[in-house]
C-alpha cells in the first residue's frame, strides 16, 4: 500500500503541491507503483515524488511579484520549512534524492526540511529549470497597486492565463556564478512547462 500522507493544514502549508519555487524530494520507499515499458516488458519501479513549496519569503511578505528575483525566506517561512520536514519524516516519506531551483527561498526550504527530517546527506541536484515563473517588469511591484493600476483582466492574465505573458522586464547582467542561467525577460505559464520538461524527462 502506498504510505499514508498528511493532510495539509496552515501549519503545514508546504505540504501542498504548487507550481515554480519548489523543491522536489524523490522517494525511494518500497510500495511505489510499478510500471511496465511497452516494448520489451520490463518492469520499472517509479518513486514516490514530494513536491515541496518553499516557505514563506520576504517577497510572499510584501506581497510582490518576486519570480526570478532572490529573496530570503522569513522566521515563518523557516518555520514552516522545518515543520515541512517533521511532517516528512512521521509520514514515513524520507528522500533518497532533492531537486532544486538557483534561487535561496527553494534552497533554504530543502536544507531546513531535510535536517529536520535527518536526511541532510543526501544528493542534491540544482537546475534553473526549476525556477519560479518569471514575472518580467511585474517583480518586485506590489500587486495590489499592480491591480489597481491595470485593471482585473489585464491582472488575472498576467497571474492565470497559459499563454500570455507579463510585460518583458529590462535586460540585466547575470550572475557570473550561473553561467548555465540564461537572459529571461518574462514567462507565460506555457514558457515554464516547456524549460521545466527536459529536466523533468531527463533529470
Amino acid at each position: 500500500p502506498r504510505p499514508s500522507r498528511p493532510s495539509p493544514t496552515r501549519e503545514s502549508d508546504l505540504c501542498r503541491v504548487e507550481r515554480g519555487g519548489a523543491a522536489a524530494l524523490h522517494s525511494g520507499r518500497p510500495g511505489a507503483t510499478a510500471l511496465h515499458s511497452g516494448g520489451g516488458g520490463h518492469g520499472a519501479v517509479t518513486y514516490t515524488l514530494v513536491l515541496l513549496r518553499h516557505g514563506q519569503s520576504v517577497g510572499n511578505a510584501e506581497g510582490v511579484f518576486t519570480g526570478w528575483q532572490d529573496v530570503p525566506l522569513t522566521e515563518l517561512g523557516r518555520a514552516q520549512a522545518v515543520r515541512a520536514g517533521e511532517l516528512l519524516r512521521d509520514a514515513g516519506l524520507l528522500p533518497d534524492v532533492v531537486h532544486t531551483s538557483f534561487r535561496r527561498r527553494a534552497i533554504t526550504t530543502a536544507n531546513l526540511a531535510l535536517d529536520a527530517c535527518d536526511r541532510h546527506w543526501i544528493p542534491v541536484r540544482r537546475s534553473w529549470r526549476l525556477n519560479e515563473r518569471h514575472y518580467g517588469a511585474l517583480q518586485g511591484l506590489d500587486k495590489k497597486a499592480v491591480r489597481e493600476r491595470y485593471g482585473d483582466e489585464a491582472f488575472r492574465a498576467w497571474r492565470r492565463s497559459y499563454a500570455v505573458a507579463p510585460p518583458e522586464a529590462r535586460p540585466a547582467a547575470r550572475p557570473a556564478d550561473r553561467p548555465d542561467e540564461p537572459e529571461v525577460l518574462s514567462e507565460a505559464l506555457r514558457d515554464v512547462v516547456e524549460r521545466a520538461l527536459p529536466y523533468w524527462t531527463d533529470a
